[in-house]
């Protein structure tokens, strides 16, 4: 499912810009923007997870 979503996201991104006349590079900048913040999200997530497991652990004893 989220993969399909991340498909339709990045093509409907790339069909908008290049419907605004909006150039080649400009369009490659912004999809890499897109591609970086959505791997920092998913690192900062699973960090998240990790840590919230680990107190879950230690209070277990």
């Amino acid at each position: 499912m989220g993969t399909f979503l991340a498909v339709l996201i990045v093509g409907v991104l790339n069909n908008g810009m290049n419907l605004l006349g909006i150039n080649t590079f400009a369009q490659r900048v912004a999809l890499g923007l897109l591609l970086v913040g959505a791997v920092a999200l998913s690192q900062w997530r699973q960090a998240r997870a990790e840590k919230t497991r680990a107190r879950a652990m230690a209070r277990q004893g």
